[in-house]
């Protein structure tokens, strides 16, 4: 619950009464709301690469509950304007409102943030096929459900009864220290993340491949760390969250970095799924190595969202044309032969990398 504001803060409202981080916030909203459909398209178009049809995994499916939650979120951000949220507290027009839309925010980003998590757990799981490492999935995955819950029961009670949170002439009412808890989240919300970027890590340096790939590989989950960073910075706003006498302004910091930490989030868990992406695109900038046949194709990509490489690879022999041997009428003779293996995904044949079907146990 806010402090009440001391006559000094007051008279310092009043004399910066048109002060607002209004344009902040929509620009803010705008701007991350954009950003986030971006990274979600460019996740499914990487997946259509690899299957050729739009399909959903359960990690898209997590992923797309996460984005509902964000929206919400963003809504919740853009409707505390309308009330007074990003002026100063003198400019509020209804303080019931404004704090009823805080809860659902701090719900909503709770939640968004859950299933983000769960999202890069099942992606995860589909990508590495140790019991040993699901075991240890199953167990966070698990231990991330109830953390979130017992937050956004939190969150609803923080002040008990929940009134007392806007109307302090309620005789008994009692109001937990918010900015602290939300320092405590915050670390812990940091650790998780760090697990959940270095948790694979030794998962890729079991690979039977090249150190360069194992690098690429560990390169591109360390790319997705970078909710972590904002995490961080965030948690340097989170005591002086709902403790000051200026709520409506002071809290407005907090709330867009949260924002940032969620579209950073949908990046971190669509980032390991844009290798076809990144293929592809490499292959348009580079036609030279469509013709190769070392190269492989984006499709060929075993990283897909929710897509595994299955145990049971086909050997065929691929035959292509090279400089002829001797040139018999109606028989052409190559000496241009090469074995390679195939796998089943999604009801297609793919040609999976010798080194990285060894890899992938």
């Amino acid at each position: 619950m806010a402090a009440l504001p001391s006559k000094e803060q007051i008279a310092y409202m009043i004399a910066h009464s048109d002060e607002s981080l209004v344009p902040n916030i929509i620009i803010c909203v705008s701007i991350c709301g954009i950003a986030s459909i971006v990274f979600i398209l460019l996740r499914l178009y990487s997946q259509y690469l690899v299957s050729h049809k739009f399909r959903l995994t359960q990690s898209d499916i997590l992923l797309l509950i996460a984005w509902v939650f964000y929206v919400v979120y963003s809504i919740g951000l853009g409707m505390i304007t309308k009330y007074g949220g990003g002026r100063h507290v003198i400019m509020v027009t209804d303080m019931r409102l404004l704090n009823i839309w805080k809860i659902i925010d701090e719900v909503s980003y709770t939640a968004s943030l859950g299933f983000l998590k769960l999202g890069i757990i099942r992606l995860y799981g589909s990508i590495f096929r140790s019991r040993t490492f699901h075991r240890f999935l199953w167990v966070f995955a698990l231990l991330i459900i109830a953390f979130h819950i017992a937050i956004s029961i939190v969150n609803i009670l923080e002040c008990i009864p929940i009134q007392y949170y806007w109307d302090v002439t309620i005789s008994v009412g009692y109001c937990l220290n918010y900015g602290l808890f939300m320092l405590l989240v915050g670390i812990i919300n940091v650790i998780i993340d760090f697990i959940l970027v270095f948790c694979p890590i030794p998962m890729v340096l079991r690979l039977h491949t090249s150190k360069q790939k194992k690098r690429l590989l560990i390169f591109t989950f360390c790319m997705g760390g970078s909710a972590c960073i904002v995490s961080i910075v965030r948690l340097a706003f989170s005591l002086d969250f709902d403790a000051t006498g200026d709520p409506s302004y002071d809290n407005i910091r907090l709330s867009l970095l949260s924002l940032i930490e969620l579209v950073a989030g949908i990046l971190d868990t669509s980032i390991p799924t844009y290798w076809p992406l990144f293929r592809h695109i490499t292959a348009i900038c580079s036609p030279s190595l469509i013709n190769s046949s070392a190269n492989i194709d984006s499709k060929d990509s075993k990283w897909n969202s929710g897509g595994s490489i299955r145990t049971s690879p086909q050997i065929t022999a691929d035959v292509s044309s090279g400089q002829l041997e001797s040139n018999i009428s109606g028989i052409n003779v190559t000496t241009h032969v090469e074995l390679a293996r195939y796998t089943n995904m999604g009801g297609n044949w793919i040609r999976v990398p010798d080194d990285i079907h060894k890899g992938w146990k």
